[in-house]
């Protein structure tokens, strides 16, 4: 072997010629890399499918099945779509040059060639095929990690909606990514009380997703004091300050329903308004701010109280709807969404839903939302 080199790879050289076999192969040996050859197309399909080789170097004018059409084949087996083909031939016309490239291989070096810049090519695609080789395995790596978020963000969730006597609660929940920065909790409280979460934590993706198991855990926390509203968000306030990365924050909108008094109490910090749709009226009550987003500053919270009655539908949502663009990149916004709802005001809750999530991406022509898309939605019977 060249002193200095250690190389280590396989290389397969697909040759009909015996003696053009051995010169390269004892070229190659010098250099520390393993031999694998092939006398024509078919050998090389066979040896690749059997035993795949780091890089191959193919030459064009073989017998019953040329370079060009072997590489083609080669392209099309799972095992050898990321294995560099560098044609080395005789061959020198510009369009078989083109044939090479479009065959799938990834350099063409005509005969006689230079031994050293032949080395070189042959370690570039090596040193590319091995970052390649990282970047996947990485990849999958992450996809692994983000499952398992996606597991930590689901137990998260609630896991069954409570039953409660002439309450329907009904939930939509589509991450951006596989896991993302919205999420909610329906929680029964004593003397029967629900109250309902809904959050969006700024960004996307796994940093959003982890700060919003910080704010999901410090704000149950916070609920299971027992505590109005007003007070629970003040107190979650102030614990996610100091915890927060400068730049994110979070919107939070909670309530408190009694199924009994039919009174609904509620803090909403930064969130999009909830929407009150009035049983047998064409009016849409909008449960605006009472405070700014938490994990910013330190202030009161407002507590607010709404009157509910049977029939009465709560949609609660975040921003991914009202955010939707189109292809002028003009904003849903929320007097369109309004409009929708008030124009759907009459649809069951857990169809609404539905038609809410198909309304965004209609409009803005989507395959899938480019935000974590989030809606809660109770009806009183």
């Amino acid at each position: 072997m060249k002193q200095g080199f250690t190389a280590n790879e396989r290389i397969l050289i697909v040759d009909d010629v015996p003696q053009n076999i051995q010169i390269l192969g004892t070229i190659l040996r010098e250099y520390g890399y393993d031999i694998l050859f092939a006398r024509d197309g078919l050998q090389a399909l066979v040896q690749v499918e059997s035993d795949p080789p780091d890089l191959i170097l193919m030459d064009v004018t073989m017998p019953d099945m040329d370079g060009f059409e072997t590489c083609k084949r080669l392209k099309k087996m799972p095992e050898a779509q990321d294995i560099p083909v560098i044609f080395l031939t005789a061959r020198a016309a510009t369009e078989d040059h083109v044939k090479g490239f479009e065959s799938g291989g990834v350099d063409y070096v005509t005969k006689p060639f230079k031994t050293l810049e032949l080395l070189a090519r042959i370690r570039t695609h090596l040193q590319l095929r091995r970052e390649i080789q990282e970047r996947k395995r990485r990849e999958a790596q992450m996809a692994i990690e983000l499952k398992r978020a996606r597991k930590i963000q689901e137990s998260l969730l609630p896991k069954k909606l409570p039953t409660i006597p002439n309450v329907h609660i009904f939930t939509k929940f589509v991450p951006m990514e596989q896991v993302g920065g919205d999420f909610y909790q329906i929680i029964e409280q004593e003397q029967g009380k629900i109250g309902i979460v809904l959050a969006d934590v700024t960004g996307h993706g796994i940093p959003a997703a982890l700060i919003s198991f910080m704010v999901s855990s410090i704000f149950t926390d916070c609920i299971q004091t027992g505590r109005s509203p007003a007070d629970v968000m003040d107190l979650a306030n102030k614990k996610l300050i100091p915890q927060f990365p400068i730049g994110n924050l979070a919107s939070i909108f909670y309530a408190v329903y009694d199924p009994a008094t039919k009174m609904m109490n509620y803090v909403n910090a930064g969130h999009p308004s909830g929407l009150l749709l009035r049983s047998g009226e064409k009016d849409i009550i909008e449960l605006g701010l009472s405070g700014t987003m938490v994990g910013i500053l330190q202030h009161a919270f407002e507590e607010k109280t709404v009157q509910m009655v049977a029939g009465d539908k709560l949609l609660l949502y975040t921003d991914a709807i009202i955010d939707a663009r189109d292809d002028t990149d003009k904003r849903l916004g929320m007097k369109n969404f309004s409009s929708f709802i008030f124009q759907h005001h009459q649809v069951p809750m857990e169809e609404l839903l539905d038609k809410v999530y198909d309304y965004g991406l209609k409009y803005g022509r989507y395959e899938n939302y480019e935000d974590d898309f989030t809606l809660v939605g109770l009806q009183i019977n």
